[in-house]
């Protein structure tokens, strides 16, 4: 299960369980260790642009310039290769 947070307010309830590296795909969605959950977030280890679709979207967006150290700041259902550039990312669950 991943973090959970209030429906009502979007209020982090409990710390995030897992992280996981990811490696960008343009066919691949991102899954917890059971298979079953997006990322809360996704952390950037290198400076870049990170490609994404976020979770309940079907198209991409690309987030400009996310610095090093910095987080996705939505969740995110896959990383695109396609327009990514930043490196070192960790979904964190």
């Amino acid at each position: 299960m991943a973090a959970n947070s209030d429906a009502r307010d979007g209020i982090l309830t409990e710390f995030p369980f897992c992280a996981k590296a990811v490696s960008p795909d343009d066919d691949v969605d991102l899954t917890n260790n059971d298979g079953d959950a997006q990322p809360s977030t996704v952390y950037v280890g290198v400076a870049g642009n990170v490609a994404v679709i976020p979770a309940g979207n079907t198209t991409s967006v690309i987030f400009v310039g996310i610095p090093a150290g910095g987080i996705v700041p939505c969740k995110v259902t896959r990383v695109l290769v396609t327009g990514t550039t930043a490196l070192s990312m960790v979904a964190v669950y």
